[in-house]
């Protein structure tokens, strides 16, 4: 789902929505962690997921597809952050940072 979101984004294939693009971030981010007993198997999912809710946090914080919203755009990027995601943490000290 992440992927489609990709293409509504960047128009690859279809006309650029960012609406689309953001429904489709929103399904992946909201598939949870797939990680469990197949961990190989399903790390390229958890990886999308943790993308589609950078994707997200990119979203809200630029409002693109939202109105912009810091608030939510770190609670989002806190989330991957949580997950794991390294690049969920730079998100959260670049804001802090320079606002």
């Amino acid at each position: 789902m992440n992927k489609l979101g990709e293409c509504f984004y960047h128009g690859d294939g279809c006309d650029k929505n960012l609406k689309k693009a953001v429904e489709f971030y929103e399904k992946a981010a909201n598939l949870g962690n797939p990680v469990g007993n197949n961990f190989f198997s399903n790390l390229h999912l958890f990886s999308d997921i943790l993308q589609a809710i950078r994707h997200l946090g990119f979203s809200f914080q630029y409002g693109q597809g939202y109105e912009k919203n810091e608030k939510k755009a770190v609670e989002l990027y806190d989330k991957a952050a949580n997950l794991g995601d390294v690049a969920g943490y730079q998100f959260v000290i670049l804001i802090f940072l320079i606002g």
